[in-house]
């Protein structure tokens, strides 16, 4: 740490100060609740800001994940909106929609992945508060006045939401967030809206289409709420239950027809070249842990998800609240049809992942409920002490659990800040050559350093991460082709393989090494321990041929150009 940290964390100390002032100011006048959401997300995204803005990578750094974000922000700003972040000739296998806007930006402004990835995390922070609370009031303005919540829990939601997520999820993953939050407030105001005897094609054209749209962002939270539909749906009399079925089939139809930019290439991909997929695949004891953090009483955290359980079981004959309970339901659903499909059939999906976003999400939204429940049952607004003095204790609380606030004092923070600082040189020194040759992108690459990617796209032979790689590349088949490289005995059967790809013309080597050897990393899903790192070795003698060209050769890294004889 230097003095430009100290200075940092006194801008952000400031800011705290800024924020509190502005915010009991803005109580005291009575403003609009609206500018507090304002508020909230300029002093939440400049503290982002100010926290990551000398840094050259993403603050957890480049690996895993973050790795394979910044690449999709990269590939779609320089490749393409229709490239697979690591195989430029497939389609986007990821709900691609939050990536391609702001690989857009990111294009015009010719930012690297790191850049966007930063810019779009600032973004979040920027809009969400305001931009959820539009959202509900935009769901809400055609529904019944008397199923309508109250203006205090559309403020509270984005609010508990930001407090009670992790941080480094609203950092690194903030479209699962939007996609989380989207969805509850797009199933609570569809339901109320089938239920209703007024329906037209109009409503089915408005959610289809805000499905849709969550769809191409992150579907995996509309699943969750299909089979929380389905669960109302058993409820309902059955005078009326092929009615409320055939208004999701019609919201359903909209909703795929919305997300054919997405869908259409990547089905057609799949007949063509069939799928290999290893994120349903992928197993860890840890996914079968039980998730109620709302009994390990050790941060107030838990108590906020308490609480909100509370209010899904006290309130569970409000429409609202008896939905929420029915779709915080649906992740033990999954987490059980998982550890059955486990226990039978020893396949796993992904057991755990209604509790990652969702289930807390749900938590938050219930405990906003909640407090808007009780603030309006014991008429707080009409005692002014009160009101005012609940008011400043809760902005107060709001602002330490905020990025503002005690998270910047986290030592693992400040240390990821040091760390992040700066990107190894010899990274930064490949990509800077790499950049030199125009055609870098689309040339069929086999390469080991994966955090290039955040830097320059690369159409790669095969993705290191076997978790994140593209269904149809077929990992399995890929990975028995380039051992079939390091398995060859002379030069010309090297040249041949190369030559011959099922994958195209395979044109260049990016290889780290020793004296005798050029090594390839993959990381490998192994079912109960997690990830393994296998590596690959080639040995460098077969590459010892007027075909093999060394066009780089610095810090460990080398650069091998395929040039291709005439008679081949």
């Amino acid at each position: 740490m230097d003095f430009s940290d100290v200075q940092m964390y006194i801008i952000i100390k400031l800011m705290f100060i800024v924020f509190l002032i502005s915010s009991i100011y803005l109580v005291h006048k009575k403003k609009k609740k609206i500018y507090f959401l304002l508020l909230v997300g300029l002093i939440s995204s400049a503290s982002y800001f100010f926290l990551t803005n000398d840094l050259a990578s993403m603050l957890w750094g480049l690996q895993g994940d973050e790795i394979t974000i910044a690449a999709m922000y990269n590939t779609f700003a320089h490749v393409g909106l229709g490239s697979d972040f690591a195989y430029h000739n497939l389609p986007p296998f990821y709900p691609p929609a939050f990536f391609w806007f702001f690989g857009l930006i990111g294009k015009m402004m010719n930012w690297n992945g790191v850049l966007i990835a930063k810019f779009a995390s600032f973004c979040f922070f920027l809009c969400f508060p305001a931009g959820l609370y539009y959202y509900q009031k935009f769901l809400e303005k055609n529904s019944n006045p008397h199923e309508r919540p109250n203006e205090i829990f559309a403020l509270l939601c984005p609010l508990v939401i930001l407090t009670v997520l992790d941080k480094d999820l609203l950092i690194g993953k903030p479209y699962e967030v939007i996609a989380a939050a989207a969805t509850v407030f797009w199933y609570i105001n569809l339901y109320r809206k089938i239920l209703e005897d007024r329906w037209s094609h109009k409503q089915s054209i408005i959610y289809g289409t805000i499905a849709g749209a969550i769809f191409m962002v992150y579907y995996l939270w509309l699943i969750f709420a299909a089979i929380a539909f389905f669960l109302l749906g058993l409820f309902n009399n059955k005078q009326s239950r092929i009615k409320y079925f055939f208004r999701l089939f019609q919201t359903m139809l909209v909703t795929l027809l919305v997300s054919t930019p997405f869908l259409l290439p990547l089905i057609r991909s799949y007949t063509q070249f069939g799928m290999e997929s290893w994120q349903t695949a992928f197993f860890t004891p840890k996914g079968l842990d039980l998730w109620l953090p709302m009994f390990q009483l050790n941060s107030i955290n838990n108590l906020i998800y308490l609480f909100g359980l509370g209010v899904l079981i006290f309130f569970r004959k409000h429409t609202i609240t008896k939905q929420l309970l029915f779709l915080f339901i649906t992740a033990f659903i999954w987490w059980g049809g998982g550890m059955i499909s486990l226990l039978f059939f020893k396949t796993p999906f992904q057991e755990f992942r209604g509790f990652y976003v969702l289930s807390p999400t749900l938590l938050a939204i219930a405990a906003a409920y909640g407090i808007d429940r009780i603030w309006h049952h014991f008429k707080v607004s009409d005692n002014k002490d009160i009101s005012f003095t609940i008011t400043v204790i809760g902005i107060l609380f709001f602002a330490s659990q905020s990025m503002f606030g005690v998270f910047v004092d986290d030592p693992i923070v400040k240390m990821r800040r040091v760390e992040s600082r700066y990107v190894n040189e010899s990274i930064v020194h490949l990509a800077d050559f790499l950049k030199k040759d125009p055609k870098a992108s689309s040339k069929l690459t086999l390469q080991t350093v994966p955090q290039i990617l955040a830097f320059i796209p690369l159409h790669h032979v095969i993705y290191f991460n076997q978790h994140n790689n593209h269904p149809t590349a077929i990992f399995s088949k890929r990975y028995a082709y380039v051992e079939s490289l390091a398995h060859s005995q002379t030069t010309e059967e090297l040249y041949q393989k190369v030559i011959n790809s099922p994958y195209g013309e395979l044109e260049r080597f990016i290889f780290s090494g020793d004296d005798e050897y050029y090594y390839l990393y993959f990381h490998v899903d192994k079912i109960i321990q997690g990830v393994e790192e296998k590596k690959i070795k080639i040995d460098k003698k077969l590459f010892e041929s007027e075909n093999f060209v060394k066009v780089y050769e610095v810090n460990n890294y080398t650069v091998i150009d395929v040039i291709k004889r005439e008679d081949t």
